[in-house]
C-alpha cells in the first residue's frame, strides 16, 4: 500500500516459460490462491493429484532424452 502497487498471486513454471495463473485483480480476501489460468492454459488434476498444465509455452521435451520426456508428459501432451 505505501508504494501504491497491488501485487497478485499466481503460479507457474520454467518448463511452461512460467505462463500458468494469476489471480486478478488483486484480493486481499483471497490471498493463498493462485487464481485463474491464463488464455491458452488449461489444467487438470492426474490421479495422483498432481496438478498438470498445457499451453503453447510448455517445452517439447527433454533435448535428445526422450525417456524423460516420456515420464514428464501425458498421452494428450
Amino acid at each position: 500500500e505505501k508504494l501504491g502497487i497491488e501485487i497478485c498471486e499466481g503460479w507457474g513454471m520454467t518448463e511452461n516459460a512460467a505462463l500458468g495463473t494469476a489471480c486478478l485483480p488483486f484480493r486481499k480476501d483471497k490471498i493463498g490462491c493462485i487464481g485463474r489460468p491464463w488464455g491458452g492454459v488449461s489444467l487438470k488434476l492426474s490421479e495422483q493429484q498432481e496438478l498438470l498444465s498445457k499451453s503453447p509455452g510448455n517445452m517439447m521435451g527433454y533435448y535428445l532424452d526422450p525417456e524423460r520426456t516420456a515420464e514428464a508428459f501425458t498421452d494428450d501432451g
